[in-house]
């Protein structure tokens, strides 16, 4: 029975459908809808959803959050005239919470698993990286070969996020995992935000999801790192399946969604292996004289580990497809026009300088392996006399 002390308010009802439709809309795909919406009632000249481009802050994401909100908006206004039962209210909110920690801690888990493996979100600078100055990278591509270049403290950061997504995945352990989680993602967001990395809307969306979990405990919390012992934290209405095939059921969802994405991320590393490699990866930089028949290619990256390929000329720069064919003859296809494929013999003259030949094209080229950049080769010291800033 409700007693007045702890009866809800209308709002505060109306609140709870608003936060369950906005959530479950995050899943259903609605990209006919955010179409429809965004061409004909915002007009959006050329609107349409961009596809593989790396970033989650596109023109379609922005409308479709526009979307959801006017939809749960919509929700809660109808909601809060009904003026629908406490009771009701409450299995709302307490399914609800168990969605968002299921959604904010497989999505911990899977970006932390991303953290772990050599060519996951973080992968080591390639030669193209190592290359840049500081003031040609962007923000974003800065943060990324600060991460890369120590495996040591990404797999830790992977680590920090696959706790607090492991613990809010259990009710009695859920609430220090949203503690957790409010700490990982606040440095997450503000990252995004500081460093224009375009994943602001979802990471700020973590974040919010990690705030509501820890919120009813908040205060209690606070009074109890105030010197009030008699703190007690609130429980929250626990979800009672009647059925026993219901409970059993319940309980290997959960552990599938636990196994769930450290075996994807099993799979996808056994079936993306990185490819072999050998001395032959590195940056090669022309030495030779232009003449009618020299290579008039100004740098040349070759990485065997992700089978890339990359030639500068001046200004432009074309990616390739890597394929060693024989230890001295390799493949270089197009991305850009599958058509144009180039066959490269290459032949070691003296250290670090290699000749190239291309057709009836040869230039001699001077070669730089990721272990000539201090980035890479600085290493560890427990001992620093002098500060190395460099």
């Amino acid at each position: 029975m409700t007693t007045t002390a702890n009866r809800w308010s209308n709002t505060k009802k109306a609140g709870v459908v608003f936060l369950a439709i906005f959530l479950i809309f995050q899943l259903i795909p609605i990209d006919w809808l955010t179409n429809l919406f965004g061409k004909n009632i915002l007009q959006i000249e050329g609107f349409q959803k961009i596809k593989m481009t790396g970033s989650g802050d596109t023109t379609f994401d922005y409308v479709a959050l526009l979307l959801i909100f006017i939809i749960g908006t919509i929700s809660f206004i109808t909601t809060y005239f009904l003026e629908i039962k406490q009771s009701i209210a409450e299995n709302i909110y307490a399914y609800t919470e168990v969605y968002m920690r299921y959604f904010l801690g497989i999505m911990l888990i899977a970006y932390g698993l991303a953290k772990l493996t050599e060519s996951g979100q973080f992968p080591e600078p390639g030669f193209g990286r190592l290359n840049q100055t500081y003031g040609e990278s962007s923000p974003m591509g800065l943060v990324w070969a600060f991460m890369g270049s120590s495996r040591a403290y990404t797999i830790f950061a992977g680590f920090f996020e696959i706790i607090p997504g492991l613990l809010l995945l259990f009710r009695k352990t859920k609430l220090i995992g949203a503690l957790m989680a409010i700490t990982v993602m606040l440095n997450i967001v503000l990252l995004n935000f500081c460093y224009d990395i375009p994943v602001k809307l979802f990471s700020s969306l973590l974040l919010i999801i990690a705030i509501i979990i820890a919120y009813p405990n908040i205060k209690i919390i606070a009074c109890f790192l105030m010197g009030d012992v008699t703190a007690k934290l609130k429980k929250s209405k626990e979800i009672i399946l009647p059925k026993k095939w219901m409970k059993i059921s319940s309980r290997v969802l959960q552990i599938i969604l636990i196994l769930a994405m450290p075996i994807a991320n099993i799979i996808e590393t056994y079936m993306y292996p990185l490819g072999e490699e050998s001395d032959l990866s590195g940056l090669y930089t022309n030495m030779s004289e232009s003449s009618s028949n020299s290579i008039k290619w100004d740098k040349l990256i070759i990485d065997e580990k992700f089978e890339y390929a990359s030639i500068e000329t001046g200004e432009k720069k074309e990616g390739f497809n890597l394929k060693v064919e024989s230890d001295n003859l390799i493949t270089l296809t197009s991305y850009k026009d599958s058509t144009n494929i180039l066959k490269l013999k290459y032949l070691t003259l003296r250290k670090n300088i290699v000749n190239i030949k291309s057709g009836n094209l040869s230039g001699d080229f001077s070669k730089k392996t990721k272990s000539d950049y201090l980035l890479l080769n600085r290493g560890f010291h427990w001992i620093n006399e002098q500060a190395f800033n460099r």
